[in-house]
């Protein structure tokens, strides 16, 4: 699958609101010799957002932390130019219809995306689990998929539960569990996360790991 990613659109302030943006990302879309899809990322406002949305851009990605520069948290959106490129976008799209509830919860901003309140776990799910629990996915990466585990077991899991669902400071949590920093307190979650996956379905949970180390040791 191929793609390019518009950079930047820059617009003269007195020439702005006469539809320039949407006709140079419409000349963009003549020059596509075999693209699936146009990517972007910006920071996410309701104004910005419309503006892509005119132009036929798709939202599927929003981050969980302000950017230092904008003080907006990033946004990803796609604009599909074939087949293959619908089908990525509307994949994607859905997942974070899935992720909206977790991620409106977290940062406070409301997606403009009808969310799906579903915890059963995907197979996206089971990946993106097995990724944090064994791996080196980020806890915040994986927000939406470890709150629908944590509505699906019935374990304790109080480093995860403290964290994402009572919203506990990393210090305090460390001082109640008796840990020694962040980095044991990232270990400790990547365990429950793993003793809640093995708990739900041992033996897919096995061949996760087993994957996922071996693609570790050739990589």
């Amino acid at each position: 699958m191929r793609g390019r990613r518009v950079s930047r659109i820059a617009v003269h302030p007195a020439r702005q609101r006469e539809g320039v943006g949407q006709q140079l990302i419409a000349s963009a879309l003549q020059y596509r010799p075999g693209l699936d899809y146009l990517s972007v990322s910006f920071g996410y406002t309701g104004e910005l957002w419309r503006f892509w949305q005119r132009c036929g851009f798709v939202l599927v990605r929003m981050g969980n932390h302000r950017e230092a520069s904008s003080g907006c948290y990033t946004a990803m959106a796609l604009l599909p130019m074939s087949d293959a490129g619908k089908q990525l976008a509307e994949r994607e799209h859905y997942r974070l219809r899935r992720d909206a509830q977790a991620l409106a919860q977290w940062n406070g901003e409301t997606l403009p995306v009808d969310p799906l309140n579903n915890a059963v776990l995907s197979d996206d799910d089971w990946l993106e689990l097995a990724g944090f629990a064994f791996a080196h996915r980020p806890l915040l990466t994986s927000l939406g998929c470890l709150l629908r585990l944590l509505q699906t077991s019935e374990l304790a899991l109080p480093a995860l539960r403290g964290r994402l669902q009572k919203n506990t400071s990393d210090a305090q949590l460390c001082t109640t569990l008796k840990l020694s920093g962040r980095k044991m307190l990232l270990v400790r979650q990547r365990e429950e996360a793993a003793q809640a996956l093995f708990a739900l379905n041992e033996v897919r949970t096995e061949r996760l790991r087993d994957r996922i180390t071996q693609w570790q040791f050739f990589h």
